[in-house]
């Protein structure tokens, strides 16, 4: 699993030694949509973001310059010099977390259904010690669904060999500008309890705010 970066800094102050700079987490956004566009643009000073277009199967590196250039995910779109494509298959088994905000076409229990195949291409490729984090909104017992998908596909313990989180956004929050808003967007709630939670890579690192446990009942 990974280590979290913050105990690997923490220990080389203590040993008085020189800190090293530490590459950046790999995040994979998993959907080109607004949303996930907006959550790129917030992460790429304190991860390296690929934004992965699930209807093409394409996916990209999002940069500074990239996000200063193209303000909204049609800027991005439209503009067909960035397609310096990258493998979806080795973004997402290379991410440290998987952001989860794909484009759902389908509405009611059809949305659900369609949602539930998207994860499923999440969970073939999502890797040891990865985080996977929903953005999409649930109905109830819709993150234990999530949770028993997850693990039956890839055949690792949430918890233990793969982390889950849920960030109860509703549609267009992450883009809406509001105070409200943008602390929503920032709330995220993780299945572990906070100790286990400590071998994966830290959404609190990333400027997520988080809470712990008791989340698979939602």
């Amino acid at each position: 699993m990974r280590d979290n970066r913050k105990s690997i800094i923490s220990r080389m102050i203590d040993a008085g030694a020189e800190l090293p700079i530490l590459p950046k987490p790999k995040v994979a956004v998993y959907g080109l949509t607004s949303e996930g566009y907006s959550l790129a643009a917030r992460l790429i000073d304190k991860a390296g973001v690929t934004i992965v277009d699930e209807t093409l199967q394409m996916a990209m590196d999002i940069d500074q310059g990239m996000v200063n250039t193209h303000k909204t995910v049609q800027d991005l779109v439209g503009d067909e010099m960035l397609m310096g494509l990258k493998p979806v298959s080795q973004v997402l088994s290379e991410a440290s977390v998987i952001i989860f905000t794909p484009k759902l076409k389908k509405v009611g229990d059809e949305s659900v259904i369609e949602a539930s195949g998207k994860l499923r291409e999440v969970a073939r490729y999502a890797s040891t010690g990865s985080t996977v984090v929903n953005f999409l909104p649930t109905g109830v017992g819709g993150n234990a669904d999530n949770v028993a998908l997850l693990e039956k596909q890839t055949g690792m313990k949430v918890g233990e060999r793969l982390n889950y989180a849920y960030c109860p956004t509703s549609p267009h929050s992450a883009s809406s500008g509001s105070a409200d808003a943008a602390a929503s967007a920032n709330r995220v709630a993780v299945f572990d309890s906070k100790v286990a939670s400590k071998e994966f890579a830290s959404l609190e690192d990333m400027g997520f705010e988080t809470i712990y446990e008791g989340i698979a009942t939602l």
